[in-house]
C-alpha cells in the first residue's frame, strides 16, 4: 500500500508538473491570442487608413463626376452607401470584442454583400464613365468634321475668288490695251488735224499773195461758170439765159479772173470736204472714246460686281472664321476639361495606387497572421494531444478539473478557429479589394491615354485651323493690293482719256474764235464773202423748180442739197452770236454748200490751180 501510495504521490506530482505545464502553455496560447488580437486591432487600424485612403480616391472620383452631370446622383448615392458601410463596419469592430460568432459571421456576410453591392456600383459608375467619354469623343470627331468641312468651303470660295480676280485682271488687260489703241488713234487724227490746218494755212497765204483782190471779188460775185460743173455735164438753156445778162456787166478783168476763181472754189470745196472727213474721222473718234467709255463703265460695273461678291464672301469668310473660333474654343474648353479630368484620373490612379500598395500589405500583413495563426493552430494541436495524454492519465485523480481544463482548451479552440476564419475573410476582402482597385487604376491609365491622344488631336486641329486662317488672310490682303492696283490705273487711263476729249475738243472749237475774228477781215475777205452769198442764193428757189427739171438738173440740185447741210455745231452757237456774226456764220454755211462738186472737180486741176485751192482752203480757215 504504501508503495501504491508513493505511486499515486509520485503520479499526482506528474500530473500536477504537467498541469502546471499546461497551465503555462495555456497561459502561452493566451500571450499568443493577446499578440493576434493586438495584430488583428492593427490590422484593423491598416485597414482604417486604407478605407481613409479609399474614401480620398472616392472624393477625387467624386469631384471628376461633378463636371460629369449624368453621373452626380448616382455618385452622392454611392457615397452614402459607404459611409454607410464605413459606420456599419465601424459598429462591427466595435462589437467583435463582446459580439458571439455566430453574429460576426452574420455581420460579416452583410458586409460582403454590401461591399459586393459598392463594387457593382463602382462598375455602373466606370461605365457612366466610360459612355460620357464616348460622347465626348463623338462631339470632338463631329466638331473635327465640322471644321474640315468649313475649310473645304473656305478653299473652294478662295479659288472661286481668284478665278474672278484672273477674269477681272484678263478685262483690265483688254481695257488696257484698248485705251492704249483708241490713244493712238487720237494721236493720228492729232497728226492729221495739225497736218491739214498747216497745209490749209498755207495754202490760204500763198493763194493770197499770189493773186489780186479785185479780179476775185469781180469773179465772186459772177454765178459759177462752166468749169464748175461736173464732167462730161453740158450747161442747159436756163442756166446760160441766166449767165448771160451776168456775163455782160462784166469787164476784161472779171472775165480773165473767172477761170482762177472756179479753181479757188474748187479748192475750196476739197478744203470744206477734207474738213468734213475730218470731222467725221473726229466723230468717229468720239464715238469710240464714248464706246470706251461706257465699256469702262461697264468694267466699272464688273468690278462692283466682283467687289460686292468679294464683300459677300469676305462676310461668309468672317462668319466661317467667327465660327471656326468658336468650334476652337469649344475644343480648348475641351481640352481643358479633358486635360484636368486627366489630371484627376492620374491623381485619382496615384492614390488607388497607393490604396493598392497599401492593401498589398495588409494582404502580406493578413497571410503573416494566418500563418501564425496555423503555427497557433499546430501549437494548438500539439496541446491538445498532450491535454488528452494527461486526461487519460488524470482521469482517476480528477474528473473536475479535467473537464474544465478541456472547457478551456475548447474554449480557446473555437476562439482560435474564429479568428482564424476572420483573418481569412478579411485577407480575401483585402485581395478582392486590391484588384478592384488595380482595375480602376488600369480604367484610369487607359482614360488617361486617350486624354492624351484626344488632346494632341485637337492640338493639330487648331495648328490646320491657324495654318488655314493665314492662308485666307494672305489671299484677303492679295486681292485688296489687285483692287487697289486696278483703281489706280483706271483712274490713270480716265484722267489720259479725259485730257485727251479735252484737247480734242480744245483743238475742235474754232467756230468761236472765227465768229469774234470776223469782224476783223479785210475788204477783200467781206468782197469774198459776198460773193460766196449772192453764188449761194438760187438754193431755195431750185427746190420750187425740181419738178421742171431735166436729169442733169436734177443730179446738179441733189448734189446741191447734199453740200447744203449746215453744221449741227454751227447752227448750236448761232443763238449766241451778233446780226453781223450771224450774217457771216450762215454765208459761211452757204459757202459750204458745193463741197461735194468741188470734191469731184480736184481730180481735174491743174497744178497752178491745186496751188490756189490749197491757199484758199488756208484763208478760208476762220470762217
Amino acid at each position: 500500500s504504501k508503495d501504491l501510495q508513493e505511486q499515486q504521490q509520485q503520479q499526482r506530482a506528474a500530473a500536477e508538473a504537467h498541469n502546471s505545464t499546461l497551465q503555462r502553455q495555456v497561459a502561452a496560447a493566451e500571450a499568443q491570442a493577446s499578440t493576434l488580437q493586438q495584430q488583428l486591432a492593427d490590422a484593423d487600424v491598416q485597414a482604417e487608413e486604407v478605407k481613409q485612403q479609399r474614401a480620398a480616391a472616392e472624393q477625387h472620383c467624386e469631384a471628376l463626376q461633378e463636371q460629369l452631370a449624368n453621373a452626380k446622383a448616382r455618385s452622392e448615392e454611392f457615397q452614402r452607401q459607404l459611409a454607410h458601410a464605413c459606420a456599419q463596419t465601424e459598429e462591427v469592430q466595435q462589437q467583435l470584442a463582446s459580439s458571439s460568432t455566430e453574429t460576426l459571421q452574420q455581420q460579416l456576410a452583410e458586409a460582403k454583400a454590401r461591399a459586393e453591392e459598392l463594387e457593382l456600383q463602382l462598375v455602373a459608375g466606370s461605365a457612366s464613365r466610360e459612355v460620357l467619354r464616348q460622347e465626348l469623343l463623338r462631339e470632338m470627331a463631329a466638331s473635327r468634321a465640322r471644321a474640315e468641312d468649313t475649310l473645304l468651303q473656305l478653299k473652294r470660295d478662295t479659288e472661286g475668288l481668284q478665278a474672278k480676280v484672273d477674269e477681272l485682271n484678263t478685262c483690265r488687260t483688254e481695257d488696257r490695251q484698248r485705251a492704249s489703241n483708241l490713244q493712238a488713234k487720237v494721236a493720228s487724227l492729232q497728226a492729221q488735224l495739225a497736218a491739214a490746218q498747216e497745209q490749209q494755212q498755207q495754202q490760204c497765204t500763198e493763194v493770197e499773195v499770189s493773186l489780186p483782190a479785185p479780179p476775185i471779188a469781180a469773179a465772186a460775185r459772177a454765178p459759177p461758170p462752166e468749169a464748175a460743173l461736173p464732167q462730161g455735164a453740158a450747161p442747159s438753156q436756163e442756166a446760160g439765159a441766166a449767165a448771160q445778162p451776168a456775163a455782160k456787166g462784166t469787164d476784161d478783168s472779171g472775165k480773165a479772173a473767172a477761170l482762177p476763181h472756179a479753181a479757188l472754189l474748187a479748192a475750196w470745196h476739197e478744203a470744206s470736204q477734207q474738213a468734213a472727213a475730218l470731222r467725221a474721222a473726229l466723230d468717229a473718234a468720239q464715238r469710240a472714246a464714248a464706246q470706251h467709255s461706257r465699256e469702262r463703265e461697264q468694267a466699272a460695273d464688273a468690278r462692283d460686281a466682283l467687289s460686292a461678291e468679294a464683300a459677300a464672301l469676305h462676310v461668309a469668310l468672317t462668319a466661317a472664321q467667327r465660327e471656326s473660333a468658336s468650334q476652337v474654343q469649344e475644343l480648348k474648353d475641351a481640352l481643358g476639361a479633358a486635360q484636368q479630368e486627366a489630371a484627376r484620373t492620374s491623381a485619382v490612379c496615384a492614390a488607388l495606387a497607393a490604396e493598392a500598395a497599401a492593401l498589398g500589405a495588409a494582404a502580406d500583413a493578413a497571410q503573416q497572421r494566418s500563418a501564425e495563426a496555423a503555427a497557433l493552430q499546430a501549437a494548438l494541436i500539439l496541446a491538445q494531444q498532450e491535454a488528452l495524454i494527461a486526461a487519460a492519465r488524470t482521469q482517476e485523480l480528477g474528473a473536475a478539473r479535467s473537464l474544465r481544463t478541456e472547457g478551456q482548451l475548447a474554449a480557446l479552440q473555437a476562439a482560435l478557429t474564429a479568428a482564424q476564419r476572420e483573418s481569412t475573410e478579411e485577407a480575401a476582402a483585402l485581395q478582392a479589394s486590391l484588384a478592384t482597385a488595380q482595375q480602376e487604376a488600369a480604367a484610369a491609365r487607359a482614360a488617361h491615354t486617350q486624354a492624351v491622344a484626344a488632346l494632341e488631336d485637337v492640338r493639330q486641329q487648331l495648328t490646320y485651323l491657324s495654318e488655314a486662317q493665314a492662308s485666307s488672310e494672305q489671299v484677303q490682303l492679295q486681292q485688296a493690293h489687285q483692287d487697289q492696283q486696278y483703281t489706280s490705273s483706271l483712274q490713270q487711263a480716265k484722267q489720259c482719256a479725259e485730257q485727251q476729249v479735252g484737247s480734242l475738243q480744245e483743238q475742235l472749237q474754232p467756230c468761236k474764235r472765227s465768229t469774234r475774228m470776223s469782224s476783223k477781215l479785210s475788204s477783200v475777205q467781206n468782197s469774198r464773202l459776198a460773193a460766196c452769198k449772192n453764188s449761194c442764193k438760187p438754193c431755195k428757189r431750185s427746190n420750187r423748180m425740181s419738178s421742171r427739171l431735166s436729169s442733169m438738173q436734177s443730179s446738179r440740185l441733189a448734189a446741191c442739197k447734199n453740200s447744203c447741210r449746215p453744221c449741227k455745231r454751227s447752227s448750236r452757237m448761232s443763238n449766241k452770236l451778233s446780226s453781223v456774226q450771224s450774217s457771216r456764220l450762215a454765208a459761211c454755211k452757204n459757202s459750204c454748200r458745193p463741197c461735194k462738186r468741188s470734191s469731184r472737180m480736184s481730180n481735174k486741176l491743174s497744178s497752178v490751180q491745186s496751188s490756189r485751192l490749197a491757199a484758199c482752203k488756208n484763208s478760208c480757215r476762220p470762217y
